[in-house]
């Protein structure tokens, strides 16, 4: 069943990523989830606490069923095609979405070009409900992203949207904790590393997740081995949507 979206009309004419970014009209409920993120992020400056294990948050254990995740990449992909298409973008009727989606969890969104990482933007330690997250970090990872860079306009339609749910995070010891198919996040400072099954082979194992997660977050790759480090791991269920040229297309 395709999901029922709602037109909010944006002033700007003008075709820029800002456009999709700020045309997000919200609901009374999202806005607040947003002020939320901001003002945490607004603390976490102000008293000067590295990230920390006992921040994030802990949940009951979930599989995200397929169908369910799909919903989630065609929310997630919503703010770049609305740019694609130079359109409003264009929310998600909540009386049309599985319940599912009402859960709060973790959450990452990566955009691929030709298979490598471009951009991933990821909340994990004030997540939202699971379809308002998905459409805020899409439009976060095209416009400002944890790390990576936004895609160029003449890139969208090669551009791939992933959405990565996490579940219960789990503290490690060490990378022996952490096993096949775990999503790992390194607290560092005030540096937060996410990595997810997806960014290697499925043989390469924790150790170079872990390494592999440092060194795109901008640090050194055993950084993560650092007594300063802490370590997470947690079952996580990944979805990669097709090229957007192709979706747009297929809209048509």
């Amino acid at each position: 069943m395709p999901i029922n979206f709602i037109g909010i009309a944006t002033s700007s004419p003008s075709l820029k990523a800002e456009r999709a970014l700020f045309a997000l009209a919200w609901p009374l409920r999202a806005s607040l989830y947003m002020i939320a993120f901001f003002l945490t992020f607004c603390l976490t400056l102000s008293f000067s606490t590295p990230a920390s294990a006992q921040m994030l948050p802990s949940f009951n254990p979930l599989v995200m069923p397929a169908k369910d995740m799909n919903y989630l990449v065609i929310i997630a992909q919503e703010p770049l095609l609305a740019l694609l298409e130079d359109r409003e973008v264009r929310m998600p009727r909540e009386d049309g979405l599985p319940r599912s989606l009402s859960l709060v969890r973790p959450m990452a969104v990566t955009l691929r070009l030709n298979g490598q990482i471009l951009a991933r933007a990821f909340e994990i330690r004030s997540p939202a409900p699971l379809s308002v997250a998905a459409l805020a970090l899409g439009a976060k990872v095209m416009t400002a992203p944890d790390v990576g860079r936004p895609p160029e306009l003449e890139e969208l339609p090669n551009v791939k949207v992933a959405v990565a749910v996490l579940d219960n995070l789990t503290e490690a010891a060490s990378d022996a904790d952490i096993g096949p198919d775990q999503a790992v996040v390194v607290l560092n400072g005030f540096t937060i590393a996410v990595g997810l099954p997806s960014d290697l082979p499925p043989q390469a194992g924790s150790f170079a997740l872990l390494s592999n997660a440092c060194e795109l977050f901008g640090l050194r790759k055993t950084i993560w081995l650092s007594d300063k480090s802490s370590l997470m791991y947690a079952p996580v269920t990944e979805r990669m949507g097709q090229e957007l040229g192709r979706t747009a297309k297929q809209r048509r």
